[in-house]
């Protein structure tokens, strides 16, 4: 096959736009990590390691000391702060007799040892979620510490947030009248019926208890344990109770954030006597 041969005199004129068009485009196209964009990219990228690299080093070193034991978990290191505040609690905040008799005194229902050396009151309202909450809690507690713990529940019935919760408590207080070994069955049908409450009900739980109809009627009717009951509200304002539920440990007042706190208020106060 014949092959067109370029005359050397015009080869220059021919090659040469060709090889110019060549040299533009190789400096109109440059690298990627050259253009404006690319730089912004190298520089986010570079500071985005600055910032993992040490974090996941530090996240890798503290996960090995937990494993060897020489750091504890956060969920420990936060129980060894609250066990250090009941510490400090119970030295600088002894209460006094008379402070004792204000927030344990009264008419109350109780359970447990009398004797113990470990006394629990709790000013609690049957309409309090909160209270409502950590109640299976203390329930649970007191069925493993009844022989070396003593309950004592007092009312505080916040009827400006509760409108039903002296009745509540009024009920409560004729079921522990009239049948105290029935009262905790009663206790805990009481917050399963929260905001709930009507007198069919409270005869209803009453009568599952052992106690007759009428004599649960007449009780609640004529309000016998209302004195009582505005006692405990009284003691409870005069010991700086503001909500509930508020928990004394031996007359110290102290939060319960949930069981495994109450166990660890439970070794410290135990150890402090």
């Amino acid at each position: 096959m014949p092959i067109e041969v370029i005359p050397n005199h015009l080869r220059s004129q021919v090659q040469e736009p060709h090889l110019c068009y060549t040299c533009r485009m190789a400096g109109e196209q440059k690298s990627w990590y050259r253009k404006p964009w690319g730089v912004v990219a190298l520089v986010a990228a570079a500071i985005l390691l600055l910032i993992l690299v040490p974090l996941i080093w530090q996240t890798v070193h503290y996960i090995a000391l937990i494993k060897s034991g020489k750091l504890s978990s956060p969920e420990e290191q936060k129980k060894a702060e609250f066990r250090q505040q009941v510490d400090q609690a119970l030295k600088l905040h002894p209460p006094t007799a008379l402070q004792s008799k204000t927030i344990e005194g009264g008419k109350n229902p109780t359970w447990g040892n009398p004797q113990a050396a470990l006394r629990i009151t709790e000013f609690m309202d049957y309409d309090c979620p909160y209270c409502q909450a950590i109640d299976p809690a203390i329930m649970d507690f007191m069925s493993q510490h009844a022989t070396d713990t003593l309950l004592i529940l007092r009312d505080f019935p916040v009827a400006e947030l509760h409108p039903q919760a002296e009745e509540a408590a009024l009920a409560a207080r004729c079921a522990w009248t009239l049948k105290p070994d029935g009262f905790w069955d009663f206790h805990r049908a009481l917050f399963a019926q929260q905001g709930e409450h009507s007198l069919d009900g409270y005869v209803a739980d009453a009568v599952r208890i052992g106690i007759p109809d009428q004599d649960f009627r007449d009780c609640y009717q004529n309000q016998t344990p209302i004195q009582d009951m505005r006692q405990s509200l009284s003691d409870g304002e005069h010991a700086g109770v503001a909500g509930t539920p508020t928990f004394f440990f031996n007359g110290v007042k102290l939060p319960v954030p949930d069981e495994s706190y109450l166990e660890i208020i439970s070794q410290e106060v135990r150890a402090a006597k």
